[in-house]
């Protein structure tokens, strides 16, 4: 289980955080990680789509 940290009210995941670091480490700015995660949930929806579409076809 990852452990949750507080920051004023908000809640931060550890995996997260380590994650956001690592961005910002290797220069990666905030617009490039939203744009990466955001690209990333349209596919994932495209995707989920695509295989309702593909077994509402299925005998």
């Amino acid at each position: 289980m990852n452990a949750i940290r507080k920051l004023g009210n908000m809640n931060l995941d550890d995996e997260w955080l380590s994650l956001i670091l690592q961005a910002k480490k290797i220069g990666l700015k905030p617009d490039e990680v939203r744009t990466f995660l955001y690209n990333t949930i349209q596919l994932k929806k495209a995707n989920v789509s695509n295989l309702e579409k593909a077994n509402s076809k299925s005998p």
